[in-house]
């Protein structure tokens, strides 16, 4: 009964039964009137196992996940931090004199040979979620990255978003193609000669809080700017190898967390294909 009306023929079903208006919800005199499909019970106790299989393949991810997260997180508080890594040498700077940073712009969207057939990625603040952005949905022309503030951020470059909705503002990516921004995101470029941009992704986001308290504005949607960017203290091993050395192993146990993210999605999508065929045609 419980995979039955988690499954998408048995929400809909309920839903039918659903009473609408002021007081709407179901009823339990209306859940007499839902019409379970018929099968014996060795066939629903095949159902059982085959589904519980699948659910339980679905926690294990999600706990793999998380734990990997969580150890990834307590492992960037320690390695970025002077103050609780007392086995490097750490210096403190600006970001503004470690990199050069930008924001981006668009192009006026009332000029279809800013957009039509454009060839140079293009992306918005909200995008930022990927971390790792190798693909974005906008796409400008040679001649709309021209004639607006757009400009192109090279490969590996730290992006961080200066506005968004909800949760994006404070947060940070790294570009693995070249692109181009729009206005509500900044681009930093390291010194490599003494700043890992892999690093400061990773020093960054572990920092997103402070950023976030940083760009208050009181209650209203607040937004992050330049001079805030360039005057952030940035903490950092002095060897530029043992920076490397930190992001490499942090970014090994995000990849392996993304691993697990996807699988949990595969099988996800493999549970609802298979109650699908199970109850869909009933």
């Amino acid at each position: 009964m419980f995979y039955f009306l988690e499954s998408p023929f048995g929400r809909k079903s309920l839903l039918k039964h659903a009473r609408q208006g002021a007081a709407s919800g179901i009823a339990a005199s209306d859940l007499k009137k839902l019409k379970v499909p018929k099968s014996s019970i060795k066939n629903q106790m095949h159902v059982i196992e085959i589904l519980s299989t699948w659910d339980a393949a679905i926690k294990l991810c999600d706990s793999n996940q998380k734990k990997l997260m969580r150890l990834s997180m307590a492992l960037k508080k320690k390695l970025t931090s002077k103050a609780m890594n007392s086995s490097k040498k750490f210096a403190i700077d600006k970001i503004g004199r470690c990199a050069k940073t930008f924001a981006g712009g668009t192009p006026s969207t009332s000029r279809k040979e800013y957009w039509s057939n454009g060839t140079i990625p293009w992306m918005s603040s909200g995008e930022v979620k990927q971390r790792e952005v190798s693909n974005v949905e906008g796409k400008i022309t040679d001649l709309g990255l021209k004639e607006s503030a757009a400009k192109i951020v090279p490969v590996n470059s730290v992006l961080i978003a200066l506005a968004g909705q909800g949760t994006t503002r404070g947060k940070v990516a790294m570009n693995r193609i070249p692109l181009s921004t729009n206005q509500s995101l900044a681009a930093i470029i390291c010194d490599d000669s003494k700043l890992s941009s892999e690093y400061l992704f990773h020093f960054l986001d572990d920092r997103y809080q402070e950023l976030r308290k940083l760009s208050d504005a009181g209650g209203g949607r607040g937004g992050l700017n330049l001079k805030i960017i360039n005057d952030f203290n940035v903490e950092f091993p002095i060897d530029i190898k043992d920076q490397k050395t930190i992001a490499d192993c942090l970014w090994t146990i995000e990849s392996a967390a993304r691993k697990f993210e996807n699988l949990k999605f595969a099988y996800s999508r493999q549970k609802d294909g298979l109650t699908q065929k199970i109850f869909g045609g009933s």
